[in-house]
């Protein structure tokens, strides 16, 4: 088939005037009789093509589904065939300079009306034209065999890529998890930092506090109220100063006056034991005076 219906058939044509003839490709003597086209662009004698068995010329095996028959094509130097063959690769040549100026020429081909009607000739129209759409199917399907091996390609590696991508997201996920532990692990650390400071700075404000009542007890007051007003100025919340000096001016306001209390009753019941004293030191004396005068008498 490659040899009647390539693009240069007028130089095949001359050359099989000249005395080259087309061979089978199994047993290698010329075409004549039945003959078959295989799947692998190959021309047979009908005997010699054997289903299952491989391409004498490139080893494929050999398929009858994908066979073609040629109508009993034959180019056998001075047969009657001759004529007929060079009819067909003319005809070949015709119907493929008429596709080139075509833009879809591929479904020109398997158009029914594509190819005149005529009355003489016919058979040559009919081969010439199946031989071409055979050309084509050949064509399409090594480009389908083209693009199957770039899709078989692609979809490895896509499917590289996705166990790429499923490992990435296996360890993306370890490390969300590993960092939804840290941002825990870190904020509870910021909230005990946060609670030690709290503390910290009570303590510190207690001390204060303590100081300052310190020194208004020891009679500095110009002193104590300085570093009352220092520390008031430096702290963002001084009213928690203010309310605990509330507090502790409440507790000794309350223990001054039960000490006032108490020493007010402490200096009523000493008033009133002095003068159960000085009662007592009156009926002393007016004892002493009736014993002493009683001694008189009875002296």
């Amino acid at each position: 088939l490659e040899f009647f219906f390539s693009p240069c058939c007028a130089a095949r044509k001359i050359a099989m005037t000249e005395g080259l003839r087309a061979l089978c490709a199994q047993c290698r003597k010329p075409l004549c009789g039945a003959v078959l086209a295989s799947g692998c662009n190959h021309v047979f004698h009908k005997p010699c093509f054997v289903a299952g068995a491989s391409c004498g010329h490139c080893g494929e095996t050999l398929r009858s589904e994908t066979s073609l028959s040629l109508y009993n094509l034959c180019c056998e130097e001075k047969s009657e065939y001759s004529a007929y063959a060079a009819d067909v690769m003319a005809a070949a040549a015709k119907l493929r300079a008429s596709l080139e100026g075509m833009e879809d020429a591929d479904s020109a081909i398997f158009d029914p009306d594509f190819v005149v009607q005529e009355s003489e000739g016919r058979g040559v129209h009919e081969v010439a034209l199946l031989c071409l759409k055979r050309e084509r199917i050949n064509s399409k399907r090594e480009e389908l065999d083209s693009e199957q091996s770039k899709l078989h390609t692609s979809l490895e590696t896509l499917e590289h890529q996705q166990r790429k991508l499923r490992v990435r997201q296996r360890m993306t996920e370890k490390l969300q998890e590993e960092q939804a532990s840290e941002k825990n692990k870190i904020q509870r650390c910021n909230e005990d930092h946060e609670k030690m400071l709290a503390e910290l700075n009570e303590v510190r404000q207690r001390a204060t506090i303590v100081e300052y009542w310190d020194l208004v007890r020891n009679g500095q007051e110009d002193e104590a109220l300085q570093k009352l007003t220092a520390l008031i100025s430096m702290i963002s919340h001084p009213w928690k100063i203010l309310a605990h000096m509330a507090r502790l001016r409440d507790h000794y306001r309350k223990l001054s006056d039960n000490h006032d209390r108490e020493r007010a009753q402490a200096d009523r019941q000493l008033q009133h034991f002095n003068r159960e004293r000085d009662e007592l030191e009156r009926t002393k004396k007016d004892l002493e005076g009736r014993q002493l005068r009683k001694r008189k008498l009875m002296g």
